[in-house]
């Protein structure tokens, strides 16, 4: 008798890898590139939403000493055209400091008024130097300083006659840069003078104070080294400092002020731009050979069952490949390391 497969009653069942776990694969496969798309779609993106806006603050301020007490008023101004959020003025003088009430919004073109007490006047009369922190963030919450300064008088002085001069020089920095400032003196006698560099939050300097002394009739140079904390490439901030000397028998006080810029970041290589382009091309073409090959190729014979099995696995490389290229064109490895986010970067 002959018993064929044919006649079997089992003989039509379907093999293990049947048409329909090869479907299965392919719509995976599928699902997957358009997941990646979708990825590459909103990492491009993402650069031009970025550029949108910039809060600009304008300060204007007045000092005032009555009746052996300091006060400070100080009007900030939205100059740019997005709104300021939790701002608020820090005073400094002579290690002491204060602060005003919060401001919890500052639309574009408007004005915050704060007034800020500091107390008893320093004790020696003469000039000093309020030096003014204004505190704000963006409508992300990311931080920001604005420098400024007023003028403070408590006894009267010779204004046209300045014993010491200073100015400041800086150079642009990527991670760490420089600051030089020049102090000449104009008397017959040396001057004892105090510097202090003030400088925003998202720049440091390990010595921020220093006691020099002037030689009479000559210049002194002073060098702070400058560390990027959280400042953008491309960025430029408001940097002074604040020399405080004793000059017949009269405290005085004179500001340098200068600027900081960051260095802006690299082009990217020409290379990496189009080795991307070329990546995105032979993906696209992968994912269109997928979608739109004919049915009688998307059911191979079984035998060929083991060759489409590594298809996913050769286009998730490709995938994988593909994302971290990217991110190293324009991530540097080193931020990949480590366990905080570096934000910032406005100039005031």
């Amino acid at each position: 008798m002959d018993t064929s497969p044919q006649d079997l009653p089992f003989a039509a069942a379907p093999e293990p890898d049947s048409g329909i776990a090869r479907q299965s694969r392919e719509t995976l496969l599928c699902a997957g590139m358009k997941r990646f798309l979708s990825t590459w779609v909103v990492v491009f993106a993402l650069p031009l939403a970025g550029v949108a806006s910039h809060i600009t603050l304008q300060t204007k301020a007045g000092s005032a000493f009555s009746q052996g007490e300091v006060s400070v008023s100080v009007d900030i101004t939205n100059r740019g055209d997005e709104t300021a959020m939790s701002v608020q003025v820090e005073a400094l003088l002579e290690g002491q400091s204060a602060s005003s009430r919060l401001r919890d919004e500052l639309g574009v073109g408007e004005t915050f008024n704060a007034a800020i007490g500091l107390g008893d006047a320093p004790a020696s009369p003469g000039i000093y130097t309020v030096v003014l922190k204004v505190h704000y963030a963006d409508t992300r919450g990311h931080p920001f300083t604005a420098l400024s300064s007023v003028r403070l008088v408590t006894a009267d002085t010779n204004p046209n006659q300045e014993p010491l001069t200073a100015s400041l020089v800086s150079s642009k920095a990527k991670r760490q840069g420089e600051i030089t400032l020049t102090v000449a003196a104009s008397t017959s006698q040396a001057l004892n003078a105090h510097i202090r560099l003030v400088l925003p939050a998202e720049l440091k300097t390990a010595t921020p104070d220093l006691d020099v002394v002037v030689p009479p009739r000559e210049t002194q140079r002073c060098r702070f080294a400058v560390e990027n904390v959280s400042a953008q490439p491309g960025s430029t901030y408001a940097v002074f400092a604040v020399v405080d000397y004793t000059a017949n028998g009269l405290h005085r006080s004179v500001v340098a002020r200068g600027t900081l810029s960051t260095r802006k970041a690299g082009a990217i290589p020409v290379a990496a731009t189009t080795g991307g382009l070329a990546a995105i091309a032979v993906l696209l073409l992968a994912f269109a050979a997928l979608q739109f090959r004919p049915k009688s190729a998307r059911s191979p014979a079984s035998g060929s069952s083991s060759g489409s099995m590594a298809w996913p696995l050769v286009f998730d490389l490709a995938i994988l490949a593909a994302l971290m290229a990217f991110t190293l064109c324009f991530i540097p490895p080193r931020y990949l390391f480590l366990d905080t986010t570096t934000v910032g970067g406005d100039t005031p």
